[in-house]
């Protein structure tokens, strides 16, 4: 089985009973905290859940000592099945579906903007409605901020699979990709 088959078919078990346990928003919200410790590089848990030396037991046992008491049984459950089931490399495909699928089922849309630098209320709200020109009007909106100083300036805009490039950068690239294939004869 493919590693988006996995992701795809744990998230939706997961939000399946949380939904029917009348848990999503509990659910989500631990996802949102197992996944910044799991995945956080001070930590290594992720690194340590991935590595074959270590006896499914082991894991088994730091996920427990980890999260009992902080998040939901059904969220422990579910972590400590994907461990046994030996799928613990798919941890970062899980989640990225169950975001995925959560979104879907509450009807909101990510859109991430990326500037050179903090863009003020005003810009951001100008790009919103530029945004929702991609977006189903009864979709909510999520907007991402995001830093980027190789843009140099301008913006770059994210939606589903659209990206509308209004940087600085994105324009220097198409002029001296148009320049370099130019090809110029002298006049004498």
């Amino acid at each position: 089985m493919n590693l988006s088959k996995i992701g795809v078919r744990y998230a939706k078990a997961i939000i399946e009973l949380a939904a029917e346990k009348n848990k999503l928003e509990t659910i989500h919200q631990d996802f949102l905290n197992v996944e910044a410790i799991l995945f956080d590089p001070a930590v290594s848990l992720f690194a340590a859940l991935t590595n074959p030396i270590l006896k499914p037991s082991y894991k088994l046992h730091f996920m427990e000592k980890i999260f009992r008491g902080h998040v939901d049984d059904l969220t422990l459950n579910f972590l400590l099945l994907v461990i046994k089931k030996g799928r613990e490399p798919y941890f970062d495909s899980i989640f990225r579906n169950f975001y995925k699928q959560y979104n879907e089922l509450n009807r909101i849309k990510k859109i991430f903007i990326t500037t050179v630098t903090q863009p003020d209320t005003a810009v951001v709200e100008k790009i919103k409605k530029l945004a929702l020109h991609f977006i189903n009007h009864d979709y909510k909106v999520n907007v991402i901020e995001q830093q980027d100083p190789s843009l140099i300036g301008g913006f770059l805009l994210e939606v589903d699979d659209y990206q509308f490039d209004a940087s600085i950068k994105s324009k220097l690239q198409k002029i001296k990709s148009e320049l370099s294939n130019t090809s110029y004869k002298i006049k004498l």
